[in-house]
C-alpha cells in the first residue's frame, strides 16, 4: 500500500505546482 500513498503525494504535488504556476501567471 506505500506504492500508492506515494503516487497520490505525487499526484497532489504536480497539482499544487500547478496551481502556484496558474497564479503567478494571472499575477502577472
Amino acid at each position: 500500500m506505500p506504492f500508492n500513498d506515494d503516487l497520490d503525494i505525487g499526484i497532489m504535488h504536480e497539482n499544487e505546482i500547478r496551481l502556484q504556476q496558474n497564479i503567478l501567471t494571472q499575477l502577472e
